[in-house]
Protein backbone atom coordinates (compact mmCIF):
# COMPACT_ATOMS: atom_id res chain seq x y z
CA UNK A 1 0.00 0.00 0.00
CA UNK A 2 1.23 3.30 -0.51
CA UNK A 3 -0.12 6.14 1.63
CA UNK A 4 0.02 9.89 2.26
CA UNK A 5 -0.71 9.01 6.03
CA UNK A 6 1.95 8.58 8.86
CA UNK A 7 -0.75 7.88 11.66
CA UNK A 8 -0.93 4.75 13.59
CA UNK A 9 -4.68 4.25 12.82
CA UNK A 10 -4.47 4.02 9.28
CA UNK A 11 -0.67 2.30 8.82
CA UNK A 12 -2.91 -0.59 11.20
CA UNK A 13 -5.70 -0.46 8.95
CA UNK A 14 -3.72 -1.02 5.57
CA UNK A 15 -2.35 -3.96 7.06
CA UNK A 16 -5.83 -5.22 8.70
CA UNK A 17 -7.47 -4.86 5.01
CA UNK A 18 -4.54 -7.73 3.90
CA UNK A 19 -1.40 -5.57 2.63
CA UNK A 20 1.82 -6.87 3.33
CA UNK A 21 3.66 -3.56 3.70
CA UNK A 22 2.95 -0.24 3.61
CA UNK A 23 5.22 3.08 2.09
CA UNK A 24 4.58 6.43 3.55
CA UNK A 25 4.93 9.06 0.64
CA UNK A 26 7.05 10.51 -0.31
CA UNK A 27 8.47 7.51 -1.39
CA UNK A 28 12.28 7.08 -2.36
CA UNK A 29 13.77 4.82 -4.04
CA UNK A 30 15.73 3.39 -1.80
CA UNK A 31 12.59 3.06 0.51
CA UNK A 32 11.20 1.15 -2.24
CA UNK A 33 14.73 -1.24 -2.07
CA UNK A 34 14.07 -1.79 1.63
CA UNK A 35 10.77 -3.18 1.52
CA UNK A 36 11.50 -5.18 -1.24
CA UNK A 37 14.33 -6.52 0.43
CA UNK A 38 12.16 -7.30 3.05
CA UNK A 39 10.54 -10.04 0.90
CA UNK A 40 13.18 -10.84 -1.66
CA UNK A 41 16.21 -11.23 1.06
CA UNK A 42 19.53 -11.80 -1.03
CA UNK A 43 18.17 -11.62 -4.60
CA UNK A 44 17.11 -8.44 -4.40
CA UNK A 45 20.12 -6.89 -2.60
CA UNK A 46 21.94 -8.32 -5.69
CA UNK A 47 20.04 -5.82 -8.03
CA UNK A 48 21.23 -2.00 -7.92
CA UNK A 49 17.98 0.03 -8.07
CA UNK A 50 19.26 3.41 -9.27
CA UNK A 51 16.06 5.35 -10.64
CA UNK A 52 12.64 4.62 -11.49
CA UNK A 53 13.65 2.90 -14.74
CA UNK A 54 15.62 0.44 -12.60
CA UNK A 55 13.13 -0.64 -10.43
CA UNK A 56 10.14 -0.99 -12.82
CA UNK A 57 13.40 -3.64 -14.51
CA UNK A 58 13.92 -5.27 -11.53
CA UNK A 59 10.17 -5.67 -10.57
CA UNK A 60 9.38 -7.33 -13.85
CA UNK A 61 11.99 -9.65 -13.51
CA UNK A 62 10.17 -10.67 -10.05
CA UNK A 63 7.08 -10.42 -12.14
CA UNK A 64 8.37 -12.96 -14.60
CA UNK A 65 9.80 -15.47 -11.82
CA UNK A 66 6.39 -16.18 -11.01
CA UNK A 67 4.17 -19.02 -12.55
CA UNK A 68 1.15 -19.01 -13.74
CA UNK A 69 -0.07 -20.92 -10.87
CA UNK A 70 1.45 -18.69 -8.02
CA UNK A 71 -0.43 -15.99 -10.35
CA UNK A 72 -3.69 -17.40 -10.00
CA UNK A 73 -3.51 -17.98 -6.45
CA UNK A 74 -2.10 -14.18 -5.92
CA UNK A 75 -4.82 -12.56 -8.29
CA UNK A 76 -7.48 -14.82 -6.18
CA UNK A 77 -6.23 -13.56 -2.53
CA UNK A 78 -6.16 -9.86 -3.73
CA UNK A 79 -9.68 -9.79 -5.32
CA UNK A 80 -10.87 -11.58 -1.82
CA UNK A 81 -9.16 -8.90 0.17
CA UNK A 82 -10.86 -6.19 -2.18
CA UNK A 83 -14.47 -7.85 -2.14
CA UNK A 84 -14.12 -8.05 1.62
CA UNK A 85 -12.65 -4.23 1.74
CA UNK A 86 -15.12 -1.77 2.81
CA UNK A 87 -14.61 0.75 0.55
CA UNK A 88 -15.25 -1.71 -2.44
CA UNK A 89 -18.43 -2.76 -0.69
CA UNK A 90 -19.94 0.11 -0.53
CA UNK A 91 -18.63 1.58 -3.54
CA UNK A 92 -21.17 1.64 -6.90
CA UNK A 93 -19.15 3.31 -9.16
CA UNK A 94 -15.57 1.70 -9.85
CA UNK A 95 -12.53 2.44 -12.09
CA UNK A 96 -10.66 -1.26 -12.61
CA UNK A 97 -8.69 -2.72 -15.30
CA UNK A 98 -8.91 -5.63 -17.63
CA UNK A 99 -5.84 -7.54 -16.82
CA UNK A 100 -2.79 -8.13 -19.17
CA UNK A 101 -0.39 -10.82 -19.32
CA UNK A 102 1.16 -11.40 -15.59
CA UNK A 103 -1.12 -8.76 -14.07
CA UNK A 104 -3.07 -9.62 -11.05
CA UNK A 105 -6.21 -10.91 -12.37
CA UNK A 106 -9.33 -9.35 -11.53
CA UNK A 107 -11.73 -10.40 -13.93
CA UNK A 108 -13.74 -12.94 -11.89
CA UNK A 109 -14.46 -10.13 -10.05
CA UNK A 110 -15.15 -7.88 -12.72
CA UNK A 111 -17.70 -10.41 -13.97
CA UNK A 112 -19.24 -10.75 -10.62
CA UNK A 113 -20.21 -7.14 -9.68
CA UNK A 114 -20.64 -5.36 -13.02
CA UNK A 115 -24.16 -5.94 -12.72
CA UNK A 116 -24.67 -4.57 -9.58
CA UNK A 117 -22.31 -2.36 -9.43
CA UNK A 118 -21.01 0.30 -12.53
CA UNK A 119 -17.69 -0.95 -13.44
CA UNK A 120 -15.42 0.98 -15.58
CA UNK A 121 -12.42 0.11 -17.54
CA UNK A 122 -10.09 2.41 -19.50
CA UNK A 123 -9.29 2.51 -23.02
CA UNK A 124 -6.72 4.56 -25.60
CA UNK A 125 -7.21 7.08 -27.83
CA UNK A 126 -4.44 8.49 -29.55
CA UNK A 127 -2.60 10.22 -26.14
CA UNK A 128 -5.19 9.87 -23.51
CA UNK A 129 -6.90 7.48 -21.53
CA UNK A 130 -10.94 7.22 -20.50
CA UNK A 131 -13.45 5.49 -18.76
CA UNK A 132 -16.12 3.46 -20.44
CA UNK A 133 -18.61 1.30 -18.51
CA UNK A 134 -18.34 -2.12 -18.89
CA UNK A 135 -21.24 -4.29 -19.91
CA UNK A 136 -20.47 -7.92 -20.23
CA UNK A 137 -17.63 -9.72 -22.00
CA UNK A 138 -19.16 -9.88 -25.13
CA UNK A 139 -18.70 -6.07 -25.46
CA UNK A 140 -14.68 -5.75 -25.32
CA UNK A 141 -12.71 -5.89 -28.13
CA UNK A 142 -9.18 -5.36 -28.93
CA UNK A 143 -7.80 -1.78 -28.63
CA UNK A 144 -4.35 0.09 -28.68
CA UNK A 145 -1.53 -2.12 -27.17
CA UNK A 146 -3.53 -5.38 -27.26
CA UNK A 147 -5.85 -4.05 -24.49
CA UNK A 148 -9.45 -4.97 -23.98
CA UNK A 149 -11.34 -2.16 -24.17
CA UNK A 150 -15.40 -1.96 -23.81
CA UNK A 151 -17.58 -0.39 -26.51
CA UNK A 152 -19.75 2.41 -25.58
CA UNK A 153 -20.36 6.20 -24.13
CA UNK A 154 -17.31 7.57 -22.71
CA UNK A 155 -17.47 7.66 -18.74
CA UNK A 156 -16.90 11.46 -17.82
CA UNK A 157 -17.70 12.30 -14.38
CA UNK A 158 -14.78 11.54 -12.89
CA UNK A 159 -16.30 13.09 -9.31
CA UNK A 160 -18.71 9.92 -9.41
CA UNK A 161 -15.97 7.45 -9.18
CA UNK A 162 -15.87 5.83 -5.48
CA UNK A 163 -12.83 3.77 -6.09
CA UNK A 164 -10.37 3.02 -9.01
CA UNK A 165 -7.80 0.02 -8.69
CA UNK A 166 -4.74 0.14 -10.97
CA UNK A 167 -2.02 -2.24 -11.67
CA UNK A 168 1.07 -0.45 -10.34
CA UNK A 169 4.69 -1.40 -10.91
CA UNK A 170 6.20 1.27 -10.12
CA UNK A 171 5.64 4.96 -10.24
CA UNK A 172 6.30 8.50 -8.88
CA UNK A 173 2.91 10.41 -9.36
Amino acid sequence: AQTAYAFSEEINEILREGFDDYLIKPISPSDVYKTLNKYFNDWILSVMIINKEDLRKTIQIIKKKHTTEQLQWKSKIISIKIENNKVFQNSCNIAIYWPLHKEVDLRELILKYFKNKNIYLPFVLGENIGLKKFEGPDNLKEGTYGIMEPNGIEFTNYSLLNLVIVPGIAFDK
